[in-house]
């Protein structure tokens, strides 16, 4: 009876270790991806830098650095689904009304 009542124990510390162990991992590797500053663009980061260029008005750009695109990409869920919008081979002018003045 003894026995049993150990085993089990230490099946349950077993797997509290393991879980706890792979919660670290996950938020170490998700602390680690978010200090990486990417100077290429993927579909996500390119979809973020081209909306913001789209909404600012101004000429100053601002929000259009490495940084602050790379800390406003999705890491978790992407949704590359909005990509369909675009359309290739069009004129410059046609893309956005602000680009053509």
């Amino acid at each position: 009876m003894v026995e049993f009542g150990i085993a089990l124990l230490s099946q349950l510390f077993v797997w509290s270790l393991f879980t706890t162990g792979v919660i670290l991992h996950l938020y170490c590797n998700y602390c680690a991806v978010r200090c990486v500053t990417m100077e290429t663009l993927n579909p996500s980061r390119l979809r973020i830098l081209v909306q913001r260029f789209c909404e600012s008005s101004d000429n100053t750009k601002q929000g259009l650095d490495l940084l602050s695109v790379n800390r406003s990409e999705n890491l978790f869920f992407w949704n590359l689904s909005k990509l369909s919008n675009f359309d290739l081979g069009v004129p410059v002018p046609n893309l956005h009304p602000a680009i053509g003045e």
